[in-house]
């Protein structure tokens, strides 16, 4: 039987306010959302968290988020920064994710809402899911190629904070 596929999908720290598009592109995690961010980092550390495959939302405080993550965690730097998760709909992601081209069962979304909480949503068939700055969500994916995820093709078996 082939490993399991999981996404992790999450909603960067608490971050400080921005103005603009601009300003919301380059704000910093507030000293709450990096101790929310850090307490995530010491459990997934505590259950061995891996990840084969890494996307990540370009903007300051996603990139910050991951920064705490892998500071943290021995986990794999295979990094795709994609511009396209900053302000994405769900559609966007997901299309991101169905482009996969490289062998890979652990997938770390790293991005923003409204967004991921709908894709959440979507893909475990959920109603609506709203993720709080420093949720992850972990899917298991019931379909062997990430090109066939879609609406209800994942179960949500956690939310982690």
């Amino acid at each position: 039987m082939a490993e399991p596929k999981i996404l992790y999908v999450l909603r960067h720290g608490e971050a400080k306010p921005g103005i603009g598009v601009r300003g919301d592109f380059l704000r910093e995690l507030t000293n709450g959302g990096r101790q929310q961010l850090q307490r995530l980092a010491q459990h997934l550390k505590s259950i061995d968290f891996q990840t084969d495959l890494i996307l990540v939302s370009p903007a300051k405080r996603t990139q910050q988020s991951l920064e705490i993550l892998t500071s943290t965690l021995a986990i794999n730097n295979n990094q795709e920064t994609h511009d396209g998760i900053f302000d994405a709909e769900p559609q966007t992601l997901l299309e991101i994710i169905n482009n996969i081209n490289q062998p890979s069962n652990h997938i770390l979304l790293v991005g923003h809402n409204p967004g991921i909480s709908s894709l959440v949503a979507f893909v475990s068939g959920q109603n609506y899911i709203s993720m709080k700055p420093g949720m992850m969500a972990v899917l298991e994916i019931l379909v062997n190629d990430w090109k066939s995820l879609g609406g209800n093709t994942g179960i949500l078996k956690e939310i982690l904070q």
